[in-house]
């Protein structure tokens, strides 16, 4: 079956793990996180759970596999079966209202909202997460109340929040690891043969965890997973730009790009793909690349996994 039908194994084989740490001691594991990284190591994907699309068990979907509402804690089978008799959700307050009819919880709801299960709704992570908060401390107050007299009460609190926005990227990964016990969409998985770069250079000293930082100037093999901010002038004129990246332990930190360092990483780096990385640990503990005090080695500050062979 795993040959001939390989999505609906997966699927299958993860409907029957746990989500769970078991073991002893420092042997503990999670068979889960196992499993996705074997998954995704054969070139199979994972699609986001979704309030719309997402149901009990793992399933295939255009060639991928759709993660259910049962993954997430605090959501059972029952309470997941009336999220899917209840939908579709045409907007946050269609599932708020819908939401009155079946017994739900609140740390459940507020899971779906950080791990971003309503982003199809609404992408404004934060706004939603504390408009529920308030809501459904009074909405016991509504439950034999009309439609439109309910609606006018969201309205009024969501007017308090709607302003508020989302998380930015590091703290997405921090509700997603919180929440799912370990990151889903944000994971380094490497091949055998990049394995075996990184602990030659790591055996050579010649690259360090962005938890190892020190003032003097290091090399890191991270991945870059996004900008932090759009284009900025520093004082003397020069353009600068923040950046989140991860190495292969998953720790995640902040880059600065400056001066003739920021040109090269705008042409150069792509999203989501590795990078040996020349830096120092600043003050604020942020990495910083191309700015005074630190001179990179080569001209290429952000060199390719492919060509570690070669350092």
């Amino acid at each position: 079956m795993r040959e001939y039908y390989p999505l609906c194994f997966y699927c299958s084989l993860l409907d029957r793990v746990e989500n769970t740490e078991k073991g002893y001691g420092f042997r503990k594991e999670n068979k889960m996180k196992k499993y996705f990284n074997y998954i995704e190591r054969r070139e199979f994907e994972f699609l986001r759970i979704d309030i719309n699309k997402s149901g009990n068990n793992f399933y295939p979907e255009d060639g991928k596999i759709r993660i259910p509402l049962t993954f997430i804690p605090h959501i059972g089978f029952s309470l997941s079966d009336q999220i899917v008799k209840n939908a579709p959700f045409s907007s946050f307050s269609d599932f708020v209202l819908k939401e009155m009819r079946f017994k739900s919880n609140r740390t459940s709801v507020l899971n779906l909202i950080d791990i971003g299960a309503f982003d199809s709704l609404n992408k404004n992570r934060i706004a939603l997460h504390d408009f529920y908060n308030e809501w459904v401390s009074v909405k016991s107050r509504y439950k034999k109340k009309e439609s439109a007299f309910i609606k006018d009460k969201m309205l009024k609190i969501w007017a308090k929040h709607k302003d508020k926005g989302d998380y930015n990227i590091i703290e997405k990964e921090d509700k997603e690891k919180d929440v799912c016990k370990f990151n889903i969409f944000h994971r380094l998985v490497f091949t055998r043969e990049e394995k075996r770069k990184i602990k030659f250079l790591r055996d050579k000293k010649k690259i360090v965890l962005l938890t190892e930082t020190a003032s003097s100037g290091q090399r890191f093999l991270v991945v870059f997973n996004s900008e932090l901010s759009t284009e900025k002038i520093d004082k003397n004129g020069q353009p600068y730009k923040f950046y989140s990246v991860e190495d292969w332990r998953g720790n995640i930190k902040e880059v600065a790009a400056f001066n003739k360092t920021y040109p090269l990483i705008v042409k150069s780096v792509k999203m989501g793909e590795r990078y040996l990385l020349e830096g120092y640990l600043g003050k604020d503990g942020i990495i910083i690349i191309g700015k005074k005090g630190y001179k990179n080695k080569s001209e290429d500050p952000a060199i390719p996994l492919k060509r570690l062979k070669n350092i």
